[in-house]
């Protein structure tokens, strides 16, 4: 029993430190200092990312447990996931328009935009069954990391593998689960980034 309790923890360990917000800090990061070409820029790209991508939602999320209009921080009855969606997708388009004010480049607007795709295809299949979000939150990094940053990609497949085995071992996502979201959040924004790239410049 203590064997599995020390298990658990450190699933719950990495469930917690790898959730979405990471991977989307994370790559934001990447892309300001790869496509922005001055600081100002690059300063609104990772604040932008920080606050709409992290502080926002993980408040949310937060405020919702401590008003229990979720029964914990994991949602893990999926209609709980309704709500916050939603507001992600809000979030998402408020970061687009703000991104879009300052002129920042084509690359950092179109990731926001295939960020709102992905989720808004989560939401959707959410409705009938629960898919994990943080396999493809980490599946999502993969593609963009794999078209301009190669040398992160080992890297992030393995703390892929480890969110996985996270998840089902805390039996919130079974196996499937855990593969579509993986499959889903990498073929989504990889062939998003192909062929939506003209229509940002």
């Amino acid at each position: 029993m203590s064997r599995l309790h020390s298990i658990n923890k450190i699933a719950k360990t990495v469930s917690l430190i790898f959730i979405p917000p990471t991977f989307l800090v994370f790559v934001f990061i990447l892309i300001a200092l790869k496509f922005e070409t001055d600081l100002f820029s690059q300063i609104i790209v990772i604040g932008t990312a920080l606050v709409f991508g992290a502080v926002i939602p993980i408040y949310f999320v937060v405020t919702s447990v401590k008003s229990k209009k979720i029964v914990n921080y994991e949602a893990e009855n999926k209609d709980e996931r309704t709500k916050p969606y939603l507001f992600g997708i809000l979030l998402i388009l408020t970061a687009l328009a703000l991104l879009q004010l300052f002129e920042t480049s084509h690359i950092s607007r179109l990731f926001w935009f295939i960020y709102g795709v992905n989720l808004a295809i989560v939401l959707i299949i959410n409705k009938f069954w629960k898919i994990s979000a943080h396999a493809l939150g980490c599946s999502s990094a993969i593609g963009i990391v794999y078209l301009f940053f190669n040398f992160a990609t080992v890297p992030l497949l393995i703390i892929l593998v480890l969110v996985s085995w996270s998840r089902v071992q805390l039996k919130l996502h079974t196996v499937s689960q855990v593969i579509a979201g993986s499959v889903l959040g990498f073929v989504s924004t990889y062939f998003q980034l192909i062929y939506l790239t003209k229509f940002f410049k």
